[in-house]
Parts: structure tokens; sequence; C-alpha cells
């Protein structure tokens, strides 16, 4: 039997410059559901 590799790690174990780089595509996520409900409304009025 081989040993077991540690997969698990922890939110700290991230370097800083990872946390600043995901910073971009959570604005970016927090915007997206705007622009869906904008493109339901306009299917809504039959565009």
């Amino acid at each position: 039997m081989g040993a077991k590799s540690k997969t698990d790690t922890g939110l700290q174990e991230f370097p800083n410059a990872y946390w600043k780089y995901m910073v971009a595509p959570a604005l970016v996520g927090l915007g997206n559901p705007s622009n869906a409900f904008l493109i339901l409304r306009t299917q809504d009025i039959g565009a």
C-alpha cells in the first residue's frame, strides 16, 4: 500500500496575490445577475 497524500488545503494557504486576483471575477459576478434580469425583461416584452 502506498502512502496517502494530503490534498486538503486551507484557505489560508493561498497567497495574497491569488486573493487580489479573485477580486475582479467577484465584482463581475455581482454585475451579471442584473444583466440576466435585463435579458429576461426584453424577452418578456417581445424583443
